[in-house]
């Protein structure tokens, strides 16, 4: 997480998960935490794609990276689905990165926000839908 106190960088993260030594751990790809902490694909290419375990994909509507506060509050409440925020051609780049990289692992869309919990779970799951298609366009 861009707020944690021991590893606040997917690099930092990566050392942690070196120093185990444990071949069946992973990290786990966050765009949001990635764009928080100013971190693009670039800051993932010492990381073998092997070791991703899971990417999450979500998007947040602020233009410029909040202070660490709001950090902590849009990501447990604003998050957005991928192509809804200011950030989508980062994220799909990415999805990009990480398929050129030999990424074969799953994407989940981690969209944590009060307005989705409102809607019904078609409306929500149109919204999902919406997003995959959206990235998948973007990819072509």
């Amino acid at each position: 997480m861009s707020w944690a106190p021991g590893a606040k960088s997917y690099a930092a993260a990566w050392d942690i998960l070196q120093r185990a030594g444990n071949a069946n751990l992973g990290l786990v790809i966050d765009s949001f935490h990635l764009l928080a902490q100013l971190e693009g694909p670039e800051d993932l290419r010492d990381i073998p794609a092997a070791r991703f375990a899971l990417v999450h994909l979500s998007d947040f509507a602020m233009s410029t990276i909040p202070a660490l506060e709001d950090r902590i509050d849009i990501a447990r409440h604003y998050r957005l689905y991928p192509g809804e925020g200011s950030h989508g051609e980062s994220i799909r780049e990415l999805v990009r990165f990480c398929q050129s990289v030999g990424y074969e692992g799953d994407y989940v869309f981690d969209v944590y926000n009060d307005k989705y919990l409102a809607l019904s779970p078609e409306a929500s799951l149109q919204h999902a839908i919406r997003s995959r298609q959206w990235i998948l366009d973007g990819l072509e």
